[in-house]
């Protein structure tokens, strides 16, 4: 019974050793735990202050941007009632140089007319002379003629068309059942 005891013992002191080591793993890992859970919160009110800072930063850049396409936009609102200003004077200008051009071309238009019915009254109310009223008769006789051989040109194609065509049926006639 002493050998069970003495074993007994042995594993007691065992376990007494183990239960040392496990409580001094504890104590550690307590120890570890309680550093890691400071850093937690330090990291946490990091976090926090960041986070707060972040949100100021981002409203802050929110009204700049803000300030920033108000002014934009005046600007763009500005430039484009500049050009517009600038395009009605312009317009006025062309129109005006526009109807200054228009007058003076009337104007010229009419003395043209003027002077073409001047001229025409004078063409019309003069004597033809002699030579040219010959030279349209011969230009009227010379026109009578080419049409006459137009005519006779015009019959004298229609019969050699009206030919060829009886030979090419003639020919199909003889040669193409063969």
């Amino acid at each position: 019974h002493a050998a069970i005891e003495a074993k007994q013992a042995e594993r007691i002191r065992q376990l007494e050793g183990v239960e040392e080591r496990l409580t001094a793993a504890v104590a550690t890992l307590e120890e570890h735990k309680t550093r890691l859970e400071g850093e937690l919160g330090a990291t946490q009110r990091q976090l926090a202050e960041t986070q707060a800072t972040s949100a100021d930063q981002l409203a802050q850049l929110h009204r700049d941007w803000e300030d920033d396409v108000t002014r934009l936009n005046r600007e763009h609102e500005q430039q484009t009632q500049a050009a517009l200003e600038q395009h009605l004077e312009e317009t006025k200008a062309l129109q005006e140089e526009m109807a200054a051009g228009m007058a003076m071309m009337n104007e010229r238009r009419a003395e043209a007319e003027e002077r073409f019915d001047k001229l025409k009254t004078r063409f019309d109310n003069r004597e033809s002379r002699e030579e040219d009223v010959k030279k349209i008769q011969e230009l009227e006789l010379f026109i009578k003629q080419q049409d006459e051989e137009h005519a006779a040109m015009k019959q004298q194609l229609q019969i050699l068309k009206n030919e060829l065509v009886n030979r090419e049926e003639n020919f199909n006639k003889n040669f193409s059942s063969g």
